[in-house]
């Protein structure tokens, strides 16, 4: 069977609204899908399988876990399963979520869920009780009212719902028992918050091994498997990411970007820069920023 590709035009129509809500209720068995989007999953009530390319997991009712894009996934052997997929574009919703990358919470959700085997047990994902359920799904059902009936200012409405959900949901986090978490994530979204945190600063293989209490090749085959990049490769990711936005919003020079964002002197700078955008970091200020 052809593996289905859904696609931001098909469900993110609107560029200026880069979330949107889909309540199956129920759920259906649907075969191995991806999308260009990312997919929020809250399940409220039932049982099934979902499926993926790495291996099957049981989901229920409590359950939570992104879909990440280009990720292939369905659902097998459901009984009365339903859920909620909120589909959002991380790019876009990159500012109001600024400051949730320094916490590990938000990675256990929003960058590691479903980004390791079903072998890595138990799931990288959330569990709700009852009470959290009934509070997340509150937001949900405004968010749908939003959806549905498009007051004036319902794009700003829903792009803050989202917001709200997303804390919520890593407050829950914060509060999971530690036995539902596995040791080896829970210290790969605490490096992954501690980079976030501390980019600017000179950071060490050594010390993000010692700071995970793992040793440097398990972080390195750890996260290798997660984010598909060496840490300190991702931190140099980062660090490029926050200059973009400097030169792009600012008129800071260079060499001053270069020092804010953590590179050693701005040659190094300007070399990584061209490495991972493919020009220098004046030609992408020449070429984004528009003329006065």
């Amino acid at each position: 069977m052809k593996k289905l590709f859904l696609t931001n035009y098909e469900y993110i129509s609107n560029s200026d609204l880069p979330v949107n809500l889909l309540r199956r209720s129920p759920q259906p068995d649907y075969p191995l899908h991806s999308h260009e989007f990312s997919e929020l999953v809250i399940v409220y009530a039932g049982h099934g399988v979902q499926i993926t390319a790495d291996g099957d997991y049981e989901v229920s009712c409590g359950d939570v876990f992104v879909v990440d894009c280009m990720m292939s996934h369905g659902y097998r052997d459901t009984a009365g399963l339903k859920l909620v997929n909120i589909i959002f574009d991380l790019k876009n919703l990159e500012s109001p979520l600024s400051d949730l990358p320094l916490f590990p919470s938000f990675h256990l959700l929003f960058s590691l869920s479903g980004k390791l085997k079903p072998t890595s047990s138990p799931r990288v994902g959330l569990r709700l009780n009852d009470a959290q359920i009934e509070t997340v799904m509150a937001v949900v059902d405004a968010m749908e009212t939003e959806l549905l009936d498009k007051p004036v200012g319902y794009r700003m409405m829903l792009t803050a719902q989202f917001m709200q959900l997303a804390t919520l949901l890593i407050r829950c986090y914060e509060h999971q028992p530690q036995s539902e978490q596995n040791s080896q994530v829970t210290g790969l979204a605490a490096v992954l918050g501690y980079i976030n945190r501390n980019y600017r600063k000179k950071i060490t293989l050594k010390e993000l091994a010692s700071f995970a209490n793992m040793s440097e090749s398990s972080l390195n085959r750890m996260f290798h498997l997660a984010v598909k990049e060496s840490p300190i490769n991702y931190c140099n990711q980062l660090r490029i990411h926050k200059a973009i936005i400097l030169l792009l919003n600012t008129e800071l020079s260079v060499s001053e970007i270069a020092t804010t964002t953590g590179f050693e002197d701005s040659n190094y700078f300007s070399r990584s820069f061209r490495q991972i955008i493919g020009e220098s970091p004046r030609q992408y200020r020449m070429n984004n920023c528009p003329a006065e």
